[in-house]
């Protein structure tokens, strides 16, 4: 339960965190990590992701960052999280294998960005797999081409308690 993973870059994908398996977080921060192509913070890779309890990705603001160079976690694709096949669930515990919603998960994904003008999906990217998300705030993040929030090729399920605020995409798709 908690801990953090901080200041990592990977010259391909995931900054902090590649998963290919299983990655498990309840609680904690994962912050100022860098990927040249995708997942600053995550990237997935046909594995399963449960982020739930009080986790913080990226750095509380209450506005969205304005480049790259002042966010927290930032990539080309997926600032925050970059998923590619498999499944991401924000606000979930593993139970047994299922993934069953943390009623008193904080998960919030703020202050992160991608970094060139054709980049996508500020805090999340979702190129191909399931995104699911509850008990979540996807806020203030940046993209200066599309998708600040969350930009998807993917399924994406926003289930209750999810919120998608404050994000800024310089061309289309704020939230």
């Amino acid at each position: 339960t908690g801990g953090t993973i901080s200041i990592n870059s990977s010259a391909v994908s995931g900054g902090g965190v590649y998963n290919a398996g299983n990655f498990i977080m309840s609680g904690g921060e994962i912050s100022a990590n860098t990927a040249a192509s995708n997942g600053g913070a995550i990237y997935n890779e046909d594995g399963t992701v449960y982020i739930y309890g009080d986790t913080l990705i990226g750095k509380e603001v209450s506005s969205a960052p304005t480049s790259y160079s002042s966010a927290s976690n930032y990539a080309k694709k997926g600032g925050a999280i970059c998923v590619n096949g498999g499944t991401v669930y924000l606000g979930y515990k593993n139970n047994n294998g299922t993934a069953q919603k943390d009623d008193s998960a904080n998960v919030r994904i703020m202050g992160n960005a991608v970094k060139t003008s054709d980049s996508k999906g500020g805090a999340i990217y979702v190129e191909a797999g399931t995104l699911q998300i509850a008990k979540t705030c996807i806020g203030f993040n940046y993209s200066p081409y599309s998708g600040a929030g969350i930009y998807t090729k993917g399924s994406v399920r926003l289930l209750e308690d999810a919120v998608v605020k404050g994000n800024n995409a310089f061309n289309q798709g704020g939230g």
